[in-house]
């Protein structure tokens, strides 16, 4: 859930637990938590975050740059984890991929899903969908690392299901907007 203050001076999203009563139970404000709330079959729950922090611009000038990531919560609704999408594609030689097109967006990630998937070895994989770089990205939580990148395979997809596995192998489902750019 998230609340907004209509202002415009400060937007305010948080991740709330109501009870069965509609009453408030407990609140997480760490974050501006955004778009899908995903769990897993240990109640923890995954949702994108927009992040205040900045990447490194000491090579190049990026006004405005929104770096989104997404947080592990427990069911307590503490944070467990924080990942940035930024230091993800630096660590991996793929920042330069967000200006690829020759088109500068200071929102190059528009991360709408995290999808939890937890192994038969209990290693958890999340699949991202990373709306403007139209693509699905497996990230292994404990090695950190990019398993794969689907890449533009759909056009600002937004959700990313599992819809089966066996073996470890995984069946997924993406929503494709079928959006065209004119």
């Amino acid at each position: 859930s998230s609340k907004r203050r209509l202002e415009g001076v400060k937007v305010e999203e948080s991740i709330l637990e109501i009870n069965k009563c509609n009453k408030d139970v407990n609140e997480n404000k760490e974050h501006l938590y955004h778009h899908s709330v995903n769990s897993d079959e240990n109640g923890n729950i995954y949702v994108p975050t927009f992040l205040s922090s900045k990447p490194d611009t000491s090579q190049r000038k990026l006004p405005n740059f929104r770096d989104d990531g997404f947080a592990v919560l427990n069911k307590k609704l503490e944070v467990v984890k924080s990942y940035s999408l930024s230091d993800i594609y630096k660590r991996h030689n793929m920042f330069n991929d967000l200006f690829s097109l020759g088109q500068y967006s200071n929102d190059p990630f528009h991360l709408n899903d995290v999808q939890p998937f937890i192994r038969e070895d209990g290693k958890t994989i999340v699949f991202l969908s990373i709306r403007n770089q139209s693509s699905i990205v497996a990230f292994d939580l404990e090695t950190e690392k990019i398993i794969w990148n689907i890449k533009g395979l759909t056009r600002h997809q937004h959700d990313v299901d599992v819809q089966s596995s066996t073996n470890n192998t995984v069946d997924i489902s993406v929503f494709d907007n079928n959006m065209i750019q004119l």
